[in-house]
């Protein structure tokens, strides 16, 4: 584990929660105390980022198809 005490964890989460850069990016930090509140906090921001991108790029394909012939 990357952050084994208590305390490092406590420091982690502090300052992902108060840096609003982050916030922005991925998302409100929440339950950062354990590795699957931050698994889940992660992986969910770059769930959203991936499906976002399909999405836009979906649409382009569907909505340019009649100008390839």
């Amino acid at each position: 584990m990357v952050l084994p005490t208590a305390e490092d964890r406590a420091a982690l989460a502090v300052a992902m929660s108060s840096d609003p850069a982050i916030d922005l990016v991925l998302g409100p930090a929440r339950d950062l105390m354990t590795v699957d509140g931050s698994t889940a906090w992660r992986s969910g921001t770059l769930g959203s980022l991936l499906s976002g991108l399909m999405t836009v790029l979906l649409v382009a394909r569907d909505t340019r198809e009649d100008e390839r012939g």
